[in-house]
């Protein structure tokens, strides 16, 4: 074991030990005080900016998870025999789910003369579909007429209905998986691909994390040290190499069905035209500044905590506009309380930052704050690589490696420790500008379960 193996090891043990890296919320953002409500002239201009946009523009998708918690109540299903409410409405609506086309003819024409527990081992095996192993990105999800579609192939049709004349593409992708992508999305039609420059990369191993047990000792295997991915917060390295000024990022499974996709497209047109404006904002007040300039573009972007702004000179201004900036689309909680936007203490000062649920602190007050917040982060995010020169940053230098997270896991049946990177929107963003823009629900449609691509959102009609 080498000098630098043995000293991330033993900085990984004190942070899972010996460090709590909890964040200190000082209130949840709520609109007027940190959530922007563009109005119908505020949406105009930005996509007329987005529509004026020279950039140089690429989506960001990570992508390199399996299907397996999608299938969760089938896996239930196939160890007890015994049907769930969850595992009965799968079989009730089968039909209905675009995968059900994946199935051979003959189990299509007989399913309900057949043993359920075998069709869901079919389903989600080895020596059937293997949808348990499959990338989540390569799962069927939509269906048009009789055409099959996974997200990989919507994603891509929606970037070109946003960018007809052509789009490119980052996917984070499992290893070896790239040529199984590849097919898939040529599958859609040769004169959309056509229209695609798309690039691939995996999440660095080196960035894995070191496992540890109760007793605080490395876990060592018979394959050597037990290591695992350290959270999609590695994938900073991968965001830091796209070649491009503005970057959108969204979430492999947050996906719509193509024929409801227009809603998608303009939102994210005018977050990325939002960012596009604010810019133009910043570039005017570094030529001009004066404190109730800034007054006014705060009162408008509410970009700033109020401490912050009061203690804003032209130096610590040119210092703040030399970071990269973000537009994330916040919408509204109508579920569980859980991560989303919130103003952060931060040593003498209040920041914005997106937090976890699981970075917030058990305390009473704490929870209070997070329980009262309104709105959560669904993963879309217009975010400037470049500064208002057209220089590239180098992300990794705006990353706060404080804001890791701690997991706990189990391994052949004991407990393993280990500690994840700062979040990629969390953590690895939380020294960006930012702002958050609320956005309409129906651009939010992720897939934990199966039976979420029973919702309106998923469905051609």
């Amino acid at each position: 074991m080498g000098e630098e193996e043995k000293s991330a090891i033993s900085i990984q043990k004190k942070q899972v030990f010996d460090t709590v890296p909890e964040i200190e919320l000082d209130k949840a953002c709520s609109i007027e005080s940190g959530i922007i409500v563009l109005s119908e002239e505020d949406r105009t201009r930005a996509i007329s900016a987005f529509e004026k946009m020279e950039d140089v523009f690429s989506y960001f998708i990570p992508a390199s998870g399996s299907g397996s918690r999608m299938f969760k109540c089938l896996h239930e299903f196939i160890e007890t025999d015994e049907h769930s409410q969850e595992s009965r409405q799968f079989f009730e609506e089968l039909q209905k789910l675009a995968l059900f086309q994946k199935m051979p003819r003959t189990t299509r024409g007989n399913l309900a003369k057949l043993d359920q527990v075998a069709v869901a081992r079919y389903l989600l095996h080895q020596d059937g579909l293997n949808l348990s192993e499959t990338p989540k990105g390569l799962i069927p999800f939509h269906q048009i007429g009789e055409t099959v579609m996974n997200p990989f192939q919507s994603h891509c049709l929606q970037a070109v209905q946003m960018f007809p004349s052509g789009v490119k593409i980052h996917f984070t992708v499992a290893e070896k998986a790239e040529v199984d992508i590849l097919l898939s999305i040529k599958g859609v039609s040769e004169r959309s691909v056509s229209k695609l420059s798309l690039s691939f990369s995996v999440q660095d191993p080196n960035s894995h994390a070191y496992c540890f047990d109760d007793n605080e000792e490395l876990v060592v295997t018979e394959a050597g040290k037990l290591r695992r991915p350290a959270g999609h917060g590695a994938l900073l390295q991968n965001l830091n190499s796209v070649d491009a000024d503005v970057i959108l990022i969204k979430n492999i499974d947050n996906i719509q069905h193509p024929i409801r996709a227009a809603l998608s497209n303009d939102v994210s047109k005018y977050l990325v035209g939002t960012l596009k404006v604010f810019q133009e904002e910043l570039r005017k007040l570094k030529d001009d500044f004066s404190q109730s300039s800034l007054l006014e573009i705060n009162r408008r972007f509410h970009w700033l905590s109020s401490e912050e702004v009061e203690s804003m000179d032209l130096i610590k201004f040119s210092e703040l506009i030399a970071r990269p900036i973000r537009v994330c689309g916040m919408v509204k909680n109508e579920g569980e309380p859980g991560g989303g936007p919130f103003w952060v203490v931060d040593h003498d000062s209040i920041s914005k930052q997106i937090v976890e649920k699981v970075q917030i602190s058990s305390k009473p007050d704490q929870q209070s704050i997070m329980s009262a917040s309104s709105h959560f982060n669904p993963v879309l995010i217009a975010l400037a690589k470049s500064d208002l020169n057209g220089n590239r940053f180098n992300l990794e230098e705006f990353s706060n490696e404080d804001k890791y997270l701690n997991v706990k896991k189990t391994y052949k049946g004991n407990d393993i420790f280990f500690r994840e990177l700062p979040g990629l929107w969390n953590g690895g963003m939380y020294n960006c500008n930012t702002l958050f823009v609320q956005i309409p629900s129906d651009v939010f449609s992720p897939v934990k379960s199966v039976l979420d691509l029973l919702k309106p959102l998923h469905k051609e009609s």
